[in-house]
């Protein structure tokens, strides 16, 4: 079985994948419905292995909106 890695961006209706080969080779790319239903439809179709490894992006929280009496200004 092929080695594949995705990167996943989810948000709350529809999330963003790219699946890559081992050499880093784009495979496939799209959205699928933020759902069990949306996320199994994408194992099955691009024949993801069980463990295959997925990167979903951070999200930094910022500060209390004052940081030493000054207002956050994002």
């Amino acid at each position: 079985m092929a080695t594949y890695y995705v990167g996943l961006d989810v948000h709350s209706r529809q999330s963003t994948f790219v699946v890559e080969d081992a050499a880093g080779k784009v495979v496939a790319q799209g959205e699928v419905p933020t759902t069990p239903a949306g996320f199994s439809g994408l194992v099955a179709t691009h024949g993801l292995a069980p463990r295959t490894q997925v990167a979903l992006p951070t999200v930094v929280v910022p500060p209390p909106f004052r940081l030493l009496g000054t207002p956050y200004a994002g």
